[in-house]
């Protein structure tokens, strides 16, 4: 089977690029042959399209279908809306992969402008008085407007593919509530290729781990909101860039917690292994839907528990008072009541690290997602 991807970033810049190079190198193994299109603009990174047999620029995407004479074409992120029409009027079966909310949401991020509290609804005009509409960009005059007709019209296109892959169950109920056919959306849960931590350290030192983007809809403001609640011996290490940093750090000294918290930045795998295996516990309190969730996946790899805000897909890998706790999004309160009792309760922390360990293991590993996904694009070439 040859697989085309398309993808405009052809670098290690997210979760996304990641998950396309990884998956790639996984099926090249199982037998399929990989070619990668990718957008002009930006750095090639060669670590990153060795994972591809073949790679191009994207110029002219009709012809280069035509002679590269894939058998699935597999979308991930492009922008050039005049590219998405060309390659939708392939005679390939295109299958779409959505990773984040960028068109479910006028803002992208799914929380509320001004309240900043969590939006699982479909758009509508309520995004107008959400000032959704309203979007920062790098070039002058540094805003830009979203409307509902743009965002809708990309839809329309869009579902002209064949089908959509999305992470969680959450993401497909998203799609159906935006006018997505359900018999053209297929759950395949992501995976962790991390090797299983034997060392099994359950320490009792009251230290937090937070890993992501130092974003407000990460839920950073939340946790040190919670954190101020907690006593004094609890601590939190946040490993992760964004541009909120500087202010996160302001919010932290404004709240008296600069002994407590530590903003290390974005580490290499080795340094974070060692604040996984460090800590008590992993705190995921996302006030963006998460559309899955790898870092729960990670905490599991390292028999770690995991604190977690309710929303978006976190519910496809933590189940509560199983392998973690959930909280309601947004709330400190609800969060620092979790993160105490976790605390207070060694041995329920060694169980549910345990657990997740195992979960992890029957759940989501490569082959799992493997399976899935060559079963549908199997059953897309047949017709």
């Amino acid at each position: 089977m040859k697989i085309l991807w398309i993808n405009e970033k052809a670098e290690f810049v997210g979760g996304c690029e990641s998950f396309v190079a990884n998956t790639a190198a996984l099926l090249e193994k199982n037998g399929t042959e990989n070619i990668l299109l990718y957008s002009v603009e930006g750095w090639t990174e060669p670590r990153f399209v060795k994972n591809f047999s073949q790679s191009y620029p994207i110029v002219r995407p009709l012809r280069q279908i035509k002679e590269i004479e894939p058998d699935i074409i597999y979308l991930h992120q492009l922008t050039n809306k005049k590219f998405m029409r060309e390659i939708l009027q392939s005679n390939i079966p295109v299958v779409i992969f959505y990773h984040d909310h960028q068109l479910f949401c006028l803002r992208e991020h799914k929380y509320k402008a001004i309240t900043h509290k969590t939006c699982q609804k479909p758009i509508g005009l309520r995004c107008y008085p959400c000032l959704g509409f309203v979007n920062k960009t790098d070039k002058f005059p540094y805003l830009r407007l979203r409307t509902l007709y743009s965002v809708r019209k990309q839809q329309k296109m869009q579902k002209k593919a064949q089908a959509f892959v999305v992470a969680s169950q959450y993401m497909k109920k998203h799609l159906i509530a935006h006018g997505y056919p359900p018999s053209k959306i297929f759950v395949v849960p992501l995976y962790s290729v991390a090797h299983l931590d034997e060392s099994l350290q359950f320490p009792q030192n009251g230290k937090l781990l937070f890993v992501g983007q130092i974003l407000r809809g990460k839920g950073v403001g939340v946790l040190l909101q919670a954190l101020k609640k907690l006593p004094d011996n609890i601590t939190c290490t946040f490993c992760g860039s964004g541009d909120q940093q500087r202010k996160f750090i302001k919010m932290a000294r404004k709240l008296g917690l600069l002994n407590r918290v530590n903003f290390v930045g974005k580490v290499e795998s080795v340094q974070l292994e060692k604040f996984y295996r460090e800590a008590e516990m992993v705190v995921v309190p996302s006030i963006t839907p998460e559309t899955f969730g790898l870092v729960g996946l990670e905490a599991m790899s390292f028999a770690k528990p995991i604190v977690a805000a309710n929303v978006g897909g976190i519910g496809m890998w933590l189940q509560h008072n199983v392998n973690g706790l959930l909280f309601n999004s947004g709330d400190s309160e609800g969060l620092a009541h979790a993160i105490l009792m976790l605390h207070q309760e060694p041995e329920l922390r060694k169980k549910m690290g345990k657990k997740g360990q195992q979960i992890l293991q029957e759940k989501f590993r490569p082959q799992q997602h493997l399976q899935k996904l060559i079963q549908l694009f199997q059953k897309l070439g047949e017709n």
